[in-house]
């Protein structure tokens, strides 16, 4: 239950959740729990909509990227290639689409290297996907630096791309 629920609200030791689903259909489900251990205290309600087995992989699979990348030295690439190891089909096709839309909150200097990454990660057929980013981000973000470091910046990375 606790990875279908946002924490909202913290007071002395108890922290109250709610679904996070709760905004984009209603769903009434929360909890209380203790404050640092999660021991939960109590249940009121029940989730109003079905359960995704395929989300919770998806949440449990950006935690772990998410801690490696903090934790290890290993580069964006090495960390998915290990952590999507024996990932199902239905599941990596969710990460997939995540990341690039992960994109938007890369810094403008890191754009290109992660960029040529996704490229390598990511099936074909999010290639079209691909294209529209390029063509319509990545632009942006080479328009955004030629303005203010001068008309060769994106030109030899985009070359490469």
């Amino acid at each position: 239950m606790k990875a279908t629920l946002t924490g909202r609200e913290i007071v002395q030791t108890k922290t109250y959740w709610e679904c996070d689903k709760v905004d984009e259909c209603g769903c009434k489900a929360r909890i209380h729990t203790i404050t640092g251990t999660g021991v939960i205290l109590k249940t009121v309600g029940v989730h109003s909509h079905n359960k995704s087995a395929t989300e919770v992989s998806v949440r449990a699979i950006e935690n772990t990227i998410k801690d490696s990348a903090v934790n290890t030295l290993e580069r964006p690439a090495q960390i998915f290639n290990r952590v999507l190891i024996g990932v199902e089909e239905a599941v990596q096709a969710k990460l997939d689409k995540r990341m690039i839309t992960a994109m938007a909150f890369v810094k403008p200097e890191d754009v290109m290297p992660v960029f040529a990454e996704l490229e390598e990660l990511l099936p074909e057929e999010l290639d079209p996907i691909l294209d529209w980013f390029q063509k319509y981000y990545i632009g942006m973000v080479c328009q955004q630096a030629r303005k203010y470091d001068g008309p060769n910046v994106c030109s030899s990375a985009l070359e490469r791309l």
